[in-house]
């Protein structure tokens, strides 16, 4: 079992990774660089295949939360020495990551916005599950809508569930929703600069986080998500503590519902009708 056999080395030596902003120009305090250079042109030259990479690492043994970059693109050269997790995420750790909407599934900090390229970990006042995706560099302009979805939902979801895929082949665009926020957060990592079997270009994808759908219902769809997400988390939390405080919390989320449901604020005192003097 890939759970069981310690992780491999996907490469002999470590890769440097042009991220195409410069750190040290990077303005801490607005989130933004202050000037970009231009990206890379070029393809991905490692893949991560779980299947095969897949293994306990010194993180895994050791409790670790947050899953490798470099493993995520193939290019980790720690093995099993690596103090991160050679997996990619599960049900068990997207309840987890619920809990906590300030990191990515690789212990990045996330920003109020994200950043004018998409690139990133993304935003934390969002659900980051969508990714844009440019393939026209990728997929034969031969390759009709339904062929190019074919193409790319299996390279897709070998990195999580997915919710839906929405094809734009006009314009060589795939939107690829995932059920769980880290298996997105991961394959944006994976999937970059990739190039498609069977897409007969020479070309790579361009995956960037998707801008926000302006669909009302599908704004109302992420709202139900997030509110459940909240219930769900909560539960948990209340699951964990011991008897006497469990009953004490409920019992204030009893309070805080029925004083929601009154139109009332709980914090707000009293105060007496003046009116009539």
């Amino acid at each position: 079992m890939a759970a069981q056999r310690a992780a491999r080395k996907q490469v002999a030596r470590p890769v440097v990774v042009d991220e195409s902003i410069d750190k040290a120009d990077y303005n801490i305090w607005h989130h933004k660089p202050n000037r970009r250079k231009a990206e890379p042109k070029r393809a991905a030259t490692h893949r991560c295949h779980p299947a095969r990479d897949s293994g306990r690492t010194r993180g895994s043994d050791s409790g670790a939360s947050f899953r490798c970059i470099d493993f995520a693109r193939g290019i980790c050269a720690a093995g099993y020495s690596c103090n991160y997790l050679h997996r990619v995420p599960t049900a068990q750790d997207e309840a987890r990551a619920a809990t906590d909407l300030s990191v990515d599934t690789f212990g990045r900090g996330k920003v109020t916005e994200a950043r004018d390229n998409r690139l990133g970990a993304g935003s934390f006042e969002r659900d980051c599950r969508t990714l844009y995706v440019n393939y026209s560099g990728a997929i034969s302009h031969m390759q009709t809508g339904l062929q190019a979805k074919q193409l790319l939902e299996p390279e897709f979801a070998e990195w999580g569930p997915l919710e839906r895929t929405h094809i734009v082949h006009d314009k060589r665009l795939a939107f690829v929703t995932y059920t769980q926020r880290s298996s997105a957060e991961f394959a944006k990592e994976a999937m970059a600069q990739q190039r498609v079997p069977g897409g007969d270009m020479e070309g790579f994808l361009d995956v960037r986080w998707a801008n926000e759908d302006p669909n009302p219902r599908a704004q109302a769809r992420v709202k139900r998500a997030h509110a459940d997400a909240y219930s769900q988390a909560v539960a948990r939390s209340v699951d964990e503590l011991p008897e006497a405080a469990k009953r004490a919390r409920l019992m204030d989320l009893h309070i805080q519902a029925s004083t929601r449901a009154r139109g009332h604020c709980a914090s707000a005192p009293y105060y007496p009708d003046t009116s009539a003097q």
